[in-house]
């Protein structure tokens, strides 16, 4: 006689999905936090060996996203009644990432040039370069200011309708419109999914682009594995999750205890992050390696006390590295009227003088090589627009 007036095999059944709930808890927070101490080693490596402020600025940022994602993913796991307000910055990390690299690969170039010119400059000697799939038909682009000042703004709005998404998410999940997993045309969760496909699609090809245009001056920074890095992280997770939302769809994923169908495919995608990001923050030891800013003869901070180090470390991250003023500047830039004047002044100059500044070698590839007006006209349309 049962005399608990619970049925025994739902007893069982709770127990067990209990010690399952501690053991996801557990190991997920492990991974998490290995991945935070890994980073912060690696992050203090470069604080320590403070050589290039304009360089390790944006690694460290770049970097910053490994304890975000893995801190915010174990949260969800534990707190998985409100994992749609974890994500929400995460989601604002992921896209803020993608435009510190972009504006890596411009310190890069910059760097290597001994006039000391801005990126749009250097670039401008360059000839027209073609698109690739899938925009293999598209006219060649033209290096140069308009080229990296379109750029910018294609690369820019993905920072800022990424988090919006999850900011109309979180509404829609409030008056109970949003759905996640369900790809039904009466939920939110499927237009939103096609937004921000749309909108890191555009950025993800926009950053491509300026890898390929400025390969030649990033050889010696040897850009392959960090753009491969980030791009795998913003692509590979975005994917990870409609996949899994697409099995939750197809009642493939089937719910555990007290965990829903859309608990478990959450927790599913959290718990993959965590292992993701702890061979990530391995990764990056060689990809963004703080040896690189390490000399060979000892430093002065090679021989001071480890509290005073740790405590310039510490200021220098608090002064260089949060502190936004150069995002502030390139957003500005990129959609002031001012920056946008002065885009297109360079264009001007740059158009009229491109005889001088190109070598060409025939009639045809001189009329390749200059600079292509139209852009300018679609750039003043759009001024109006903004």
């Amino acid at each position: 006689m049962n005399i608990t007036g619970l049925e025994p095999g739902n007893r069982t059944h709770t127990n067990g999905t209990e010690a399952w709930e501690k053991a996801v808890f557990a190991s997920t927070g492990t991974l998490a936090w290995v991945s935070v101490a890994i980073s912060a080693a690696l992050i203090y490596g470069h604080l320590r060996y403070w050589q290039r402020p304009d360089h390790q600025t944006l690694i460290i940022r770049i970097l910053i996203m490994v304890p975000v994602y893995a801190v915010d993913s174990w949260l969800s796991i534990v707190f998985h009644e409100h994992a749609l307000y974890f994500n929400l910055g995460r989601d604002c990390y992921e896209s803020y990432t993608l435009y510190c690299f972009f504006a890596l690969l411009c310190k890069y170039v910059e760097s290597g040039d001994e006039e000391r010119r801005a990126v749009e400059d250097i670039l401008a000697t360059e000839p027209p370069h073609p698109h690739f799939f899938p925009l293999c038909w598209a006219k060649p682009v033209q290096p140069g200011p308009l080229f990296m000042i379109w750029m910018k703004r294609l690369i820019l709005q993905y920072t800022l309708i990424k988090p919006w998404c999850t900011l109309m998410a979180l509404i829609l999940h409030a008056v109970g419109l949003y759905d996640e997993g369900s790809f039904s045309p009466f939920a939110g969760y499927l237009y939103l999914v096609i937004i921000v496909n749309i909108s890191v699609s555009v950025s993800l090809y926009c950053l491509v682009l300026v890898y390929h245009v400025a390969h030649p001056f990033l050889k010696p920074f040897k850009p392959l594995k960090k753009f491969m890095s980030v791009k795998s992280v913003v692509f590979f997770v975005f994917w990870q999750s409609v996949f899994i939302s697409i099995l939750t769809w197809k009642h493939v994923i089937p719910p555990i205890g007290s965990w829903n169908q859309d608990d478990v495919a959450t927790g599913l995608n959290n718990l993959l992050i965590c292992i993701e990001m702890f061979i990530l923050s391995i990764i990056n030891f060689h990809v963004f390696p703080y040896k690189t800013y390490k000399p060979v003869t000892p430093l002065l901070v090679d021989r001071k006390p480890a509290v005073e180090v740790f405590s310039s470390a510490v200021k220098t991250f608090t002064s260089d590295v949060v502190n936004q003023k150069d995002i502030i500047h390139d957003v500005k830039t990129a959609f002031g009227k001012k920056g946008i004047r002065e885009a297109r002044d360079k264009h001007h100059k740059y158009k009229e003088t491109s005889a001088l500044l190109l070598s060409p070698r025939s009639g045809e590839q001189e009329r390749e090589r200059t600079f292509d007006d139209e852009s300018s006209v679609q750039l003043e349309e759009y001024d109006r627009k903004w």
